[in-house]
């Protein structure tokens, strides 16, 4: 995935969100830094659209809740 992630940014991707379904974590790529995520979210975080989607904001624990858990 570090190698997919990698290749998106040097292409022109300014922004690459990698998402782990087991470990429910989220790691944050950015362009100006190839050699590994610049962060990685946990259930408590929120992921950010930074300068790429400004006021974008969802928290990582929606990313992974299960759809079909009552409410």
């Amino acid at each position: 995935m570090a190698e997919k992630a990698r290749k998106y940014l040097r292409a022109g991707t300014r922004l690459v969100w990698v998402v782990w379904p087991q470990s429910e974590h989220i790691d944050v790529w950015h362009k100006e830094v190839l050699t590994g995520p610049v962060r990685a979210l946990s259930m408590s975080g929120s992921l950010d659209g930074e300068d790429v989607i400004p006021g974008f904001s969802y928290p990582v624990a929606e990313v992974f809740r299960d759809p079909l858990a009552p409410e």
